[in-house]
């Protein structure tokens, strides 16, 4: 009997905790290195003035890349869920008179999901220094900042354009 109580305990105490980590993971407003993604359609390249932040004080070069959801955004200018978009940005160097890319800085992303970014209008956001790809730098209220300037730009809460 006493064997009993305990198995039915133990198989309690997983449902608990399994529950908990479900529920917890569902809240997760973290977002992921986004794997892949220079295979992506490639929405603009442009160069950012130096502002004191980029390596001698040179301009970076920056390219944004949307995944098939996000083009879709841009085209009826209304992003859905599962919406990608990534900023990889470089500093640069000059040569012969031609600004040129040199190592990457960091890679901006915006992940569309309104349920689990509702804090921030549906977009979560994640930066990620240099080569990093598993370690997310936005502090705690960095996603905050990003929307606040983001959600500048209307519903659609995107900076750019894209024709094709």
């Amino acid at each position: 009997m006493q064997r009993n109580t305990i198995r039915i305990f133990t198989l309690a105490l997983v449902v608990v905790i399994s529950s908990g980590l479900f529920i917890l993971a569902g809240t997760d407003e973290t977002v992921p290195y986004p794997t892949g993604y220079l295979k992506w359609t490639h929405i603009k390249q442009a160069t950012q003035p130096a502002q004191g932040s980029a390596q001698n004080d040179r301009p970076r070069i920056y390219h944004i890349y949307a995944n098939e959801t996000a083009v879709e955004g841009y085209r009826n200018k209304q992003f859905a869920d599962g919406a990608v978009l990534v900023v990889d940005f470089f500093d640069t160097k000059e040569e012969n008179g031609k600004l040129l890319e040199t190592s990457r800085t960091q890679v901006a992303v915006m992940v569309k999901d309104n349920k689990r970014y509702a804090k921030t209008g549906g977009w979560g956001f994640g930066q990620f220094k240099g080569d990093n790809q598993t370690e997310n730098a936005l502090k705690s209220d960095g996603a905050a900042k990003c929307y606040a300037c983001h959600s500048k730009q209307g519903e659609s809460g995107v900076f750019t354009t894209y024709n094709k």
